[in-house]
């Protein structure tokens, strides 16, 4: 387990209605930074940008005439995401499959 410095503040609050009462819980931890980055080295790749552009270009062919552009743009960047994850989760895969 990961030991971090976190203060927990909790109260008890009042109910006038039942014979149990709410307990509110205040967790004060660490903020993880939940932002999402490309993995960068997957780009050198060849195998992942030959995969990449051909997913890419039936993309763009099937959307593009249907869209407006900033939409079009924010549905590549989220579909690049997408690619991009599963192209690293079957890596991964891969991977620990020749460890074993």
């Amino acid at each position: 387990m990961c030991r971090r410095q976190e203060k927990e503040e909790g109260r008890k609050k009042k109910n006038t209605w039942a014979d149990h009462n709410p307990i509110k819980i205040i967790w004060k931890g660490l903020k993880k930074n939940r932002r999402w980055m490309l993995n960068r080295k997957i780009l050198k790749e060849k195998e992942c940008v030959k995969m990449m552009g051909k997913e890419l270009e039936f993309f763009l062919k099937e959307n593009k005439k249907q869209t407006s552009i900033p939409n079009l743009w924010d549905t590549t960047k989220a579909y690049i995401r997408g690619l991009a994850i599963s192209y690293n989760t079957c890596r991964y895969k891969g991977r620990e499959r020749r460890t074993i």
